[in-house]
C-alpha cells in the first residue's frame, strides 16, 4: 500500500500545484482511514493478555470488523490450504508491481486534470 501511495506521489508531483491537492483531498482519505475504537477498556486488556500466548492468532475478521482468535498451527494449516489451492492462486513469473505502478503513474498522466 505504502509502495502505491509514493508512486502516486510521485506522479501528482509532475502536475499543477492545485490540480494535484484536489486530487490528494479527495482521494488519500480513502487510503487513510482513522480507526475508532469498537471495544471496552476490559475487553482490550483481554485481547492483550491473549496476545501472550504462544499459540494464539489475533486476526482481524476478513469481513465486518470482528476479531478472530485461532490456534496459530491450525491458522497457519488453513493459510498453507489456500495458498496450495491452484483454483484460487496461481504462481507468477515476476512482481508486477513496478509494471502497475508504471501504468499508474501513466494514467495520472494522461487524465489531464484541469488546474
Amino acid at each position: 500500500m505504502e509502495e502505491i501511495i509514493s508512486q502516486i506521489q510521485t506522479a501528482i508531483f509532475h502536475l499543477a500545484t492545485q490540480t494535484g491537492n484536489n486530487f490528494r483531498r479527495k482521494h488519500f482519505n480513502i487510503l487513510h482511514k482513522p480507526s475508532k475504537k469498537n471495544i471496552s477498556r476490559k475487553e482490550r486488556k483481554a485481547l492483550l493478555s491473549l496476545r501472550k500466548h504462544d499459540k494464539i492468532s489475533i486476526l482481524s475478521a476478513d469481513k465486518g470488523n470482528g476479531t478472530v482468535i485461532m490456534d496459530k498451527e491450525e491458522y497457519a494449516n488453513k493459510i498453507n490450504a489456500m495458498l496450495n489451492n491452484s483454483y484460487t492462486y496461481k504462481k507468477i513469473k515476476k512482481d508486477p508491481t513496478t509494471g502497475m505502478g508504471k501504468k499508474t503513474i501513466k494514467l495520472i498522466k494522461e487524465a489531464n486534470f484541469p488546474p
